[in-house]
């Protein structure tokens, strides 16, 4: 949160002052509560969240780097099948801010099948960071090309780490990628 990602840090960044006032009027307050629910046990519900509310709750364990504290229940919550586009594609980013990469991975295969293009861009913009959205509206139109294509494995989806790392290519293996078996062609 601190880092220069959100509006946090950037306050604390470019203040001269200290101690710095940091409001969070951003955090949404539902999901706040549902992220210290899970994370403390003390709600056993909140393994059933929706993938709106998953998502809602990946956002902030992101922005507090939090994302590892969210493992356990988070397995739980990608062990789904998303019923629409949308909730697939909330689940895919949830994943991404969870750094779950089995989850990317398969939540990325289900927006490919369930994909229509003109959507594709409407999810993006709805993203809450609409950059990393963009990405990966692009790498999956071009994942969903290669597989008509047949360039591509017909069996798979993003990996997490080369998707992370990469610059150009989204949708390729890179160099030193850790799980050659989850690139998209392996």
């Amino acid at each position: 949160m601190l880092n220069l990602k959100f509006s946090e840090g950037i306050k604390l960044h470019e203040s001269n002052e200290l101690p710095v006032d940091i409001k969070l009027p951003e955090d949404d307050g539902l999901a706040t509560a549902q992220a210290l629910k899970t994370i403390y046990g003390s709600d056993p519900s909140m393994l059933f969240l929706d993938p709106d509310e998953i998502q809602k709750v990946s956002i902030l364990a992101d922005k507090y780097d939090m994302s590892p504290r969210f493992s356990m229940a988070a397995t739980g919550w990608m062990n789904c099948e998303p019923a629409n586009l949308d909730q697939a594609w909330k689940l895919m980013t949830a994943s991404y801010w969870l750094s779950l990469e089995d989850s990317f991975r398969t939540m990325s295969e289900h927006v490919v099948v369930k994909m229509n293009h003109a959507q594709i861009f409407r999810l993006a913009q709805q993203t809450h960071d609409v950059g990393l959205g963009l990405k990966q509206g692009m790498a999956l139109l071009i994942l969903h090309h290669a597989f008509s294509q047949h360039m591509a494995h017909p069996k798979g989806g993003l990996c997490l780490c080369c998707f992370k790392i990469t610059a150009d290519d989204p949708v390729g293996m890179q160099p030193g990628c850790p799980n050659p078996s989850n690139d998209r062609s392996g």
